[in-house]
């Protein structure tokens, strides 16, 4: 076995953001919002029109709008009556599935207007505070 594949099944604990608990497997999800993707592509759109053939303006770029938020949230915290794209917290509970999940995202024409890219560089710098590596107290 690759000494190093054991960093890839370390396992994650995902925070929700309305209550700051772990969401266990089975009881909540990562989630992004369908009416925050459509207004971020909305907003892309019009920007393009707008700005297309000249030079660019920083405040028109500024006005750009964010990308749609993924979240994360217990069922019982609102996740469940979401209209949303949503990945169950057991379906991503490594790296390893994390990383499984990325590749099958990047299918979607919409994942370029989410922050989905800067939710898995801050999660993998250690710097998202949701997505959190398990320690366990294994005694040898």
């Amino acid at each position: 076995m690759n000494p190093r594949s054991h960093l890839m099944d370390i396992e994650l604990d995902f925070i929700c953001d309305v209550c700051g608990r772990p969401v266990d497997d089975g009881q909540g999800a990562l989630y992004v919002r369908y009416a925050d993707i459509h207004k971020a592509r909305a907003d892309r759109a019009e920007w393009d029109k707008t700005s297309s053939g000249g030079a660019i303006d920083i405040v028109s770029m500024l006005t750009l709008g964010a990308p749609a938020p993924w979240q994360i949230q217990h069922d019982r915290c609102g996740a469940a009556s979401v209209d949303a794209y949503d990945i169950s917290v057991e379906y991503v509970r490594t790296w390893r599935q994390l990383l499984k999940w990325t590749a099958r995202l990047m299918a979607k024409t919409w994942l370029p207007s989410t922050n989905w890219a800067a939710v898995m560089e801050s999660a993998a710098e250690g710097r998202d505070r949701r997505i959190v590596e398990h320690v366990r107290n294994d005694a040898a």
